[in-house]
């Protein structure tokens, strides 16, 4: 049987030359008939949107998402690390009044060898959430720099995904504003649009990554109709009653 996902497996810094479809297959594909088509599952917005937090293991990935979820301890994702889970793990979240679901799918790593606990499972983890979400964040490490697998992600997310769905670039571990937009400018040429220097640990830019992704759902209308514009129609009524002054 053929893996579902076998792009990701020849190397961390070549992808394959044909568009990959974000698709997920069929589980009963056998080796004698080939010509099996996949599958794609029907997709429909979900009454609480799902963001799904992808990245390669060690960026803080997990710490992101136990941030945005407000659970930093008590039930907190622990780690990123290659090989910690393989299952997708769901938090509830709520930002300005708006609620949501994230999805930590553990770290993406490319090359199957003995050093890679589950990797060809959490790849497959990774693109069923994928294509269950209203958006995608994909998160790197700014200390590090720009890795090769951030660039394959990346290169996936950007041909594969950004056509259809929001997908936001988030710098963890810039604790420091200054320094942080630096090494946070690097990720531009990922393509993916503004790079946001987030620090997990201090929850310092996570408010703009935020507001930003609400407003790209909203645009690309991959959630529910009225999802993300609690913010918009609040600065309206603010800027309406500033104009009209106090009452008499």
């Amino acid at each position: 049987m053929e893996a579902a996902h076998s792009w990701l497996s020849p190397s961390m810094t070549k992808l394959p030359t044909k568009p990959v479809s974000l698709l997920l297959y069929s589980t009963k594909i056998e080796a004698d008939n080939p010509t099996q088509q996949p599958i794609r599952r029907a997709r429909k917005n979900k009454n609480v949107p799902l963001i799904a937090i992808v990245g390669r293991p060690n960026v803080g990935k997990s710490a992101l998402v136990n941030r945005i979820a407000g659970s930093q301890s008590g039930g907190a994702i622990v780690a990123d690390e290659s090989g910690i889970t393989r299952d997708r793990t769901y938090r509830p979240a709520e930002f300005l009044g708006e609620h949501f679901s994230v999805v930590d799918t553990g770290g993406l790593v490319f090359d199957d060898d003995e050093n890679t606990l589950f990797a060809k499972e959490i790849r497959e983890q990774a693109m069923i959430a994928i294509e269950e979400s209203a958006a995608v964040i994909l998160v790197a490490d700014g200390q590090a720099g720009l890795s090769p697998m951030d660039v394959a992600i990346a290169e996936f997310l950007r041909k594969e995904v950004v056509k259809d769905i929001p997908v936001l670039m988030a710098v963890n571990k810039c604790e420091s504003e200054k320094t942080g937009a630096m090494a946070a400018s690097e990720f531009w040429q990922l393509g993916l649009g503004e790079p946001f220097p987030v620090s997990a640990l201090h929850g310092v830019g996570t408010a703009d990554l935020l507001e930003s992704m609400f407003e790209q759902i909203a645009q690309k209308k991959t959630a529910i109709e009225g999802f993300g514009t609690k913010v918009k129609k609040l600065q309206e009524a603010k800027a309406i009653m500033k104009h009209k002054g106090p009452l008499p």
